[in-house]
């Protein structure tokens, strides 16, 4: 156990965790975008800035930087929340301002984070990424238009699946991510979707055919059948065991 301190409150902590892992035990909330806790944090988008005061002020992204014995961790002040607030306003000057037709609407940790600082709108020129949407996939659509560069989505494709059929392509402001050289449907994708359940936008979203579904279900002429997939059956049994 190593001592430290976490706006201004003394605590014991165990070594080789992260400062945001820290904060949480004493339920103190740090905001995060690219962070998941599934996978290693790719600290890109800088939102879970937090003071060393110890360190002159120096500022640290919370969900990599591991605690160290005496650190006195400040995670929230006037001025660490306006840094917050300039990094998601520039993160929505790249975003396009559709929330109403989105299919993420509600359920969208960008458009809940920019709630939470009450960001209505970006200081910052609106710059639309003309990246091109694949929807060649049968489940699948990447929309790159909306992607907010935090890396899950390839993090978890080539270091949790082991598929790679996800990488980041151009650099800069033209990164965007995508399978290299040919389509999703070309690529080794093998439709798992933890690409999409880990997207905190709707940069990669599961294909949805409700209105398909239920224009079959409402015709007469359609004799409709339930098929229960085999892992739903061991699942019962298991209970039942």
């Amino acid at each position: 156990m190593i001592k430290i301190k976490i706006n201004g409150k003394n605590l014991e902590v165990e070594e080789n965790i992260t400062i945001l892992k820290a904060a949480k035990k004493i339920g103190i909330k740090i905001p995060t975008l690219c962070y998941h806790p599934d996978i290693p944090p790719t600290s890109a988008c800088g939102i879970c800035m937090v003071k060393l005061a110890n360190m002159g002020n120096k500022y640290v992204r919370a969900c990599s930087m591991l605690v160290e014995e005496g650190m006195d961790i400040i995670t929230h002040d006037g001025e660490i929340n306006k840094v917050r607030k300039g990094v998601l306003e520039l993160v929505l000057s790249a975003h396009p301002n559709d929330c109403l037709n989105c299919i993420r609407n509600g359920n969208c940790e960008l458009q809940t984070a920019a709630a939470d600082f009450g960001v209505r709108n970006s200081k910052f020129d609106n710059i639309k990424q003309n990246h091109p949407r694949d929807e060649t996939a049968g489940s699948i659509v990447l929309n790159p238009e909306k992607c907010i560069k935090c890396g899950r989505c390839v993090v978890v494709c080539q270091e949790m699946q082991r598929v790679h059929a996800l990488g980041f392509v151009n650099r800069g402001f033209d990164t965007y991510f995508a399978p290299v050289g040919v389509s999703l449907k070309d690529s080794t994708c093998v439709d798992c979707g933890q690409c999409a359940s880990h997207c905190p936008v709707a940069a990669i979203y599961e294909k949805v055919d409700t209105k398909e579904l239920m224009d079959v279900l409402d015709n007469p002429d359609i004799y409709v059948t339930v098929q229960m997939a085999p892992s739903v059956r061991v699942a019962l049994e298991n209970i039942s065991d």
